[in-house]
């Protein structure tokens, strides 16, 4: 299984809640041209009204950093812990994460890998 497609299932985005409003902040559309939200694999199609539709990628919403930080979290050893590692590692190279985001999910796992280390 590949990076994205492994990362893509342990997360699950087609849970996420997608709204309008949320579609909006992340695009720039407004709410009023939204026609209708549709989740891909992978992306989500966006239908405006009386233009082109345009594809959002998971990654840009904050539900995806709140899943990944989620499941870093539950880690329960060092073997998964260096797992996420390797996946986040590849993932930043792959695709660009604001700034904040890696340094919210780094902390989180720098944050596990202790309390694992220590038992708690």
């Amino acid at each position: 299984m590949s990076n994205l497609t492994t990362i893509y299932h342990k997360v699950n985005p087609k849970e996420f809640d997608i709204t309008p409003q949320v579609i909006a902040e992340i695009t720039d559309i407004p709410v009023s041209q939204i026609r209708r939200i549709v989740k891909k694999d992978y992306v989500i199609l966006v239908h405006r009204w009386h233009m082109l539709s345009v594809f959002v990628s998971y990654r840009k919403v904050g539900e995806w950093l709140l899943k990944l930080e989620l499941r870093i979290r539950q880690c329960a050893t060092l073997e998964e812990l260096m797992e996420w590692k390797g996946l986040l590692a590849r993932e930043y190279k792959r695709f660009k994460y604001p700034r904040a985001w890696v340094e919210k999910l780094n902390l989180a796992w720098h944050q596990r890998q202790w309390q694992v280390v220590l038992g708690i």
